[in-house]
């Protein structure tokens, strides 16, 4: 099976450094980087082009949704996993969410996979 490359986006270095030993340890993954917030994801996304990004939703300068957005835009072959350390992520999207005009989400929905 082919290595797949992986960017990490976290603006907390100790999540995005154990978010990269998980994959690291996957004989399959390769982390082709890091970025401290969703502005420096997308530069680094287009520059490194990789298979698979996998980013925070809450961080400072662009949130993961934002960078999605974007990502989704510019590279819209490469799956996105947005995660969060938030108890209730799907309350924190609901409101970044209606804060952009986008249509509620189902109460049913519990992955997050652009």
């Amino acid at each position: 099976m082919p290595v797949r490359s992986v960017l990490v986006v976290d603006d907390n270095p100790l999540v995005r450094q154990a978010v990269c030993e998980l994959f690291t340890r996957e004989g399959d993954f390769d982390v082709c980087g890091e970025a401290e917030n969703g502005r420096e994801a997308i530069e680094k996304a287009q520059v490194l082009c990789p298979n698979l990004i996998v980013t925070d939703l809450s961080m400072p300068v662009m949130n993961g949704l934002e960078e999605t957005r974007v990502l989704k835009k510019l590279v819209p072959a490469v799956p996105v996993i947005i995660f969060t350390a938030h108890s209730d992520p799907f309350i924190l999207l609901r409101k970044k969410l209606a804060r952009l005009g986008s249509p509620p989400l189902s109460p049913n929905l519990r992955l997050l996979l652009f």
